[in-house]
């Protein structure tokens, strides 16, 4: 008796089972053991230094001592600072 389903139909198909092998085991554990060194690693150096350099340290000097002084009214930094608009540009950004 002939089969009413077309061979390349999907109810024909065997499905796959993959398996994990031994190699493919130890390349998956040692992706995860290399990734969690590395940022054990960079963790340790950021940590370890008294002071660690980042790009923006001279925003966070205007925001945290020029903007109370000139909001105050001090006459410390007027000279050479003004705020533009009291919503800095940054606000909406999360």
């Amino acid at each position: 008796m002939l089969s009413s389903v077309a061979p390349w139909s999907s109810a024909c198909t065997q499905k796959t089972i993959t398996t994990r092998t031994p190699t493919t085991v130890f390349r998956a554990d040692t992706f995860w053991v290399a990734s969690f060194g590395l940022l054990s690693l960079v963790s340790l150096l950021m940590l370890s230094c008294r002071m660690f350099p980042s790009q923006d340290g001279l925003l966070h000097l205007y925001y945290a001592e020029v903007t109370p002084n000139l909001l105050l009214g001090t006459d410390r930094y007027a000279s050479g600072f003004v705020i533009g608009h009291l919503l800095t540009p940054y606000i909406l950004e999360t």
